[in-house]
């Protein structure tokens, strides 16, 4: 969630960029990031044979581009329908949309229980 909001709110304040093409920087690096931390912190798979993280990479970007649109509707709709604050919409969105790639991604991608 921390490298997602923290480039899309860098890039917009030092960039000047539009807030939607922002966000979508913040979930690009994000879902890097979170992939390579999910494989070996939370998931503890030690397995970086080339064929497995690739295979795994494009399920967790695969499933976590679910979350991506989830993120960018949500912060669209609560910034231009609703007037809220663009950092206060995208604290809400990422946290959306984290909470259904966590899900997603541990069942699917590192095949673990959803709860256990």
């Amino acid at each position: 969630m921390g490298v997602n909001y923290l480039t899309s709110i860098l890039v917009t304040s030092s960039l000047n960029m539009w807030y939607i093409h922002a966000t979508i920087l913040g979930i690009m690096f994000s879902i890097t990031s979170n992939f390579f931390l999910n494989k070996y912190w939370t998931f503890e798979d030690r397995d970086f044979t080339a064929k497995r993280t690739a295979i795994q990479f494009g399920k967790f970007a695969g499933f976590s581009s679910i979350g991506a649109l989830i993120q960018i509707g949500m912060v669209y709709y609560l910034v231009d329908e609703l007037s809220v604050s663009y950092p206060v919409s995208l604290v809400l969105a990422v946290a959306t949309a984290a909470f259904s790639n966590f899900i997603l991604n541990k069942k699917w991608t590192f095949k673990e229980k959803v709860w256990s």
